[in-house]
């Protein structure tokens, strides 16, 4: 409560509860005490394993007021909530008073289509003149509303983005010449970001472009008519040769041409918002476009603003399947610095795995979802669409690892190899690595993580997986592997130790071995081909959830030589409850 003097010598009862999607009552708290009089803040606090079964849950508000009783719900922004992976770090302070209201809204979402995307529907009705509506998936806006074009993508058409990055060091080289797009004589392209290069008779112009971490970009629309027989012509040598096909992007959404000194040149069927859209005006917004969720459990939020700049938190969707059975997992629970348990649908936990293959270029995939994905030796917002603002753009590496002084530098890209059994891997020499999403390694939940590696050499210091110095890392030195931990509880508390080493057995070079890693957040061990290693007690919750990398542990004379050719990462300590 801010005192201000209007409701001078009344008291407040305030409860507060949570609801699930179907508005049923998840969790109550005991009600608490506000003077009008008194700054004072009421807390209701409840462990996360506690609400864990739900995808979404709703607030509920109630403040009692003498014999008043009025009721906040609608309108508040719902809270996700996801079991391994959760890139939605976020204080949500909303005035009550500044609520837009009365507000209605509707959200349907359809699909999905032979093509894979999802129609999503909707509609928003105010007592105001909105200024913007918009729909969110977890973090990233995917749709703005435009009364000049309420239906988005309803024509048939294509819209590619296209990106290029580096690493900020990038000075000496400069390509030179185009992009162009054959068999789409409508095709219009769009500048966006583009300092380093111009638009020219249906095509992007490089003269001599500096590539550095700055990402650029441009768009392409290619009509209905021209998308069977519409390809880029990629003409950028010797760094980016090559041909992409607009039928190849919507089969496979994303293709990168990787190059020397961290360089990618990215196309991506773009399927998100552009760019601001003006106020929108009116009363009522009525809108459709189609979309790929980021994750299996993505959540879909609509958000409004009106002319008074009140905010409000309409429908939501969540694209979570539930599966015939529940699972018990185990969760570090930060304030309370415990271990918690939640029964959940099995679905909430599904593993995600990358397996290595050129069918996209430089772009690694975990199945068709692009905001897991990763991509070879850039940066991980050029596959996920989201996430350039945070720490080192999306590179975990950017300039502490590599520089134009090392040895081996221009090599920052591993090559695909056909293994005799007709899989890929990825073959890592000098200082080729790959980038990877935030969280790939859970923040909360205890972990299990399994690599495939045929190292050449395991004496030397080197890395498999990092997510920086303050977090996690996987690595090998003189014959064993060892995994690192970095706790934020142990940071926090004098005496604890932050940094844990864990060392697993040895480890043979020139032949494939199964590399795991398993932390229930009780103790954390590593086994190397089935051969356990010493169970280490360790526990907390990890501390800087940054972009992940393979094949290095983030240091300039630590990258792995060898071959990669799968990577999971399940949860820990899963026990079967029934259906």
């Amino acid at each position: 409560n801010l005192p201000d003097g209007t409701f001078k010598g009344d008291e407040f009862v305030v409860e507060f509860a949570w609801k699930n999607a179907a508005g049923e009552t998840v969790k109550t708290f005991e009600p608490q005490l506000l003077k009008a009089d008194e700054l004072k803040a009421a807390w209701f606090t409840v462990p996360a394993t506690a609400l864990l079964a739900h995808p979404i849950l709703k607030p509920e508000l109630v403040v009692w007021q003498g014999g008043l009783r009025r009721v906040f719900s609608e309108g508040l922004w719902p809270l996700s909530l996801h079991a391994n992976r959760s890139v939605e770090f976020r204080w949500v302070k909303q005035s009550l008073r500044d609520k837009l209201s009365p507000f209605r809204s509707k959200l349907a979402v359809s699909g999905p289509a032979a093509d894979g995307t999802f129609e999503v529907s909707g509609t928003c009705e105010s007592a105001e003149e909105l200024r913007s509506v918009e729909v969110l998936d977890g973090p990233d806006t995917v749709y703005l509303y435009d009364p000049a074009a309420p239906k988005r993508d309803a024509d048939g058409s294509l819209a590619v983005r296209i990106l290029w990055q580096g690493l900020p060091w990038n000075n000496g080289d400069c390509p030179s010449g185009f992009i162009r797009l054959k068999n789409a004589p409508n095709a219009v392209f769009t500048k966006g970001r583009m300092r380093n290069a111009d638009l020219s008779d249906g095509a992007i112009v490089f003269k001599k472009a500096s590539i550095k971490h700055w990402m650029m970009d441009a768009y392409v629309d290619i009509p209905a008519s021209d998308i069977a027989a519409a390809e880029f012509d990629i003409d950028l040598p010797p760094y980016f040769v090559g041909n992409v096909t607009a039928k190849a992007l919507i089969e496979k959404d994303i293709y990168s041409f990787p190059a020397v000194g961290g360089m990618n040149l990215v196309f991506r069927r773009w399927l998100a918002a552009r760019k601001l859209t003006p106020p929108c005006g009116g009363e009522r917004a009525e809108f459709s476009f189609r979309m790929k969720p980021s994750t299996p459990d993505s959540i879909l939020r609509v958000q409004a603003i009106d002319e008074k700049f009140r905010v409000y938190a309409g429908s939501a969707y969540s694209f979570f399947k539930p599966s015939d059975k529940m699972v018990k997992v185990k969760a570090f629970e930060r304030d309370l610095e415990t271990i918690g348990t939640a029964v959940v649908d099995a679905n909430r936990v599904t593993p995600f795995e990358y397996v290595f293959g050129p069918e996209r270029g430089g772009v690694v995939a975990a199945g068709p979802y692009l905001g897991l994905g990763g991509i070879l030796c850039g940066y991980a917002p050029l596959v996920s669409g989201y996430g350039s603002a945070e720490s080192g753009d999306g590179n975990v590496i950017l300039d502490c690892a590599v520089d134009g002084k090392m040895k081996g530098w221009p090599k920052t890209v591993p090559e695909y190899v056909k293994e005799a059994d007709g899989t890929w891997s990825l073959k890592f020499a000098d200082c080729s690595f790959v980038t990877l999403p935030q969280q790939v390694v859970p923040e909360y939940v205890g972990f299990d993580m399994e690599l495939e590696v045929n190292p050449d050499d395991v004496q030397r210091r080197q890395g498999l997986f990092t997510t920086g110095h303050a977090y996690f890392n996987l690595g090998i030195e003189k014959g064993r592997v060892f995994a690192y931990l970095f706790t934020r509880n142990g940071y926090f508390h004098p005496g604890m130790h932050a940094a844990t080493t864990v060392w697993g057995s040895k480890i043979a070079p020139g032949v494939w071995s199964k590399v795991r890693v398993v932390w229930d957040r009780k103790t954390c061990r590593v086994d190397v081909n089935g051969e356990k290693g010493e169970p280490v007690k360790v526990s907390g919750d990890l501390f800087y959830a940054r972009p992940s990398a393979l094949g290095t542990l983030g240091n300039n004379d630590s990258f792995f030589a060898g071959r990669m050719r799968r990577v999971r990462v399940g949860i820990a300590d899963i026990d079967e409850v029934g259906k």
